[in-house]
């Protein structure tokens, strides 16, 4: 079986010469021709190192206010001292969706709501409708 040995031996050869060449290959590419992070609008923006970002508040839940609602609601109010208060609820949901609500509101600003769904004729109409 004098052949079995001189495969490889080829096998080596051809291995050692791509360890040598494939180095040499990957360090020719190009590398201006690439983008890196710095070279984007967003890393200049949000990953400047200059501008610090301020940390978000750190809200607490105010022990005072955890009730269970009539409803099934479990309610609560999240506190930080340098923000607006928020009101917290946890709502469990029947059949046919199963699971529960999460919400977070701010009950010192107003929320927008359309006014250009149901106008007041049209809400006066379809309850005569109804009746």
């Amino acid at each position: 079986m004098p052949g079995v040995p001189r495969r490889r031996g080829r096998v080596g050869v051809v291995a050692s010469v791509a360890l040598v060449v494939l180095p040499c290959l990957v360090a020719a590419v190009d590398r201006s021709k690439f983008r890196t992070c710095g070279d984007t609008r967003f890393c200049r923006t949000y990953r400047s190192t200059r501008t610090p970002v301020a940390p978000r508040p750190a809200y607490g839940v105010d022990a005072a206010s955890v009730a269970v609602q009539a409803d099934g609601r479990l309610t609560w109010r999240l506190v930080a001292p340098d923000a607006p208060a928020l009101v917290g609820s946890i709502a469990p949901q029947s059949a046919p969706r199963a699971g529960v609500r999460v919400r977070l509101e701010e009950p010192d600003s107003a929320r927008w709501e359309p006014d250009d769904i149901l106008l007041p004729v049209a809400a006066a109409e379809a309850d005569s409708l109804s009746s």
